[in-house]
């Protein structure tokens, strides 16, 4: 090879996991690097508009190997047809808390996080965002368009006050998982990522969507969908009661009703911030009006 020779370089993206005592899993994907100018206040919405189409067209990095380190652990493997890599890990002898992962293919490396949640942790956070935490008029579909594609992280509207209450429901005790669980598509992570991040949310796992051509895609019906990663979250952690905080822009109340009559001890409360409705819908849920009130 020549020495001018420049080598290509792959992006790899890691997306946020959990690890209980029944191990857990690593996800991420390998994908061609791609030219990104960074976020600002400033930018156009031509240019919003080009950063969010180039980051749904991804020139996947298909049968690519790897390998996974976290703490003393080494795991090998070999992307798929999309660029897709997950690892079992199947114990949870690690310090408790955030830790690093690392992963490196045959042109780069690049460092995520995992969490790593014990025994001793008895309460978690999940919550919608679209309509939740970050306005996004949902039920008008228009405007939903142009706030999904043509604004920025810097550019969207957080709801007042909601970070303040995230933080202190996740203070309640060390290492508090939240989950943040989006029907976003995957590929438009990093844009969830660094909207959390601007306004200063908790640190916590942001579950997006999988839109693949196999069966390993997530359910294009977002009810099902929410209900199947909620359901997993339960069963992977039994010991712990969760709040669950949504909108009733679409299907929130009704998830949350589901899930809270198959796991009624696991469910600390529910909270819908009331957007569409007049009224509650359960009586068993609260308004997140009052808690947002009542905390800041």
């Amino acid at each position: 090879m020549s020495s001018s020779q420049v080598l290509p370089k792959d992006e790899i993206v890691i997306y946020p996991a959990f690890i209980s005592s029944n191990g857990g899993t690593i996800e991420g994907r390998i994908i061609k690097q791609r030219k990104m100018r960074q976020f600002s206040f400033e930018d156009g919405w031509r240019r919003n508009l080009t950063r969010s189409l180039s980051l749904m067209i991804n020139r996947e990095r298909k049968c690519v190997p790897f390998t996974l380190t976290f703490g003393e652990h080494h795991y090998t493997g070999t992307t798929d047809d999309e660029g897709y890599f997950k690892v079992a890990i199947q114990t949870n002898s690690h310090v408790h808390g955030w830790q690093k992962i690392t992963v490196k293919s045959t042109f780069s490396q690049h460092e995520g996080q995992c969490l790593v949640i014990g025994e001793q942790v008895t309460c978690g956070v999940i919550t919608d965002l679209d309509d939740t935490i970050l306005v996004s008029e949902v039920t008008k579909k228009l405007r939903l368009l142009t706030n999904t594609f043509l604004k920025n992280p810097l550019q969207r509207e957080a709801v007042v006050g909601a970070a303040q209450v995230y933080h202190h429901l996740t203070a309640q005790q060390p290492h508090t998982p939240i989950f943040y669980l989006s029907a976003t598509p995957r590929q438009l992570f990093h844009f969830v990522q660094g909207f959390l991040q601007h306004y200063d949310f908790p640190a916590g796992l942001i579950i997006t969507r999988r839109l693949t051509r196999d069966e390993a895609g997530d359910s294009l019906h977002v009810k099902t969908y929410k209900i199947e990663k909620i359901t997993a979250i339960f069963n992977a952690l039994p010991h712990v009661k969760f709040t669950l905080i949504g909108d009733d822009g679409e299907h929130d109340p009704d998830i949350y009703h589901e899930i809270q009559s198959r796991f009624p001890l696991q469910v600390e409360g529910v909270w819908i911030r009331r957007i569409v409705h007049t009224k509650l819908k359960y009586p068993q849920q609260q308004d997140f009006e009052t808690l947002l009130t009542s905390l800041t």
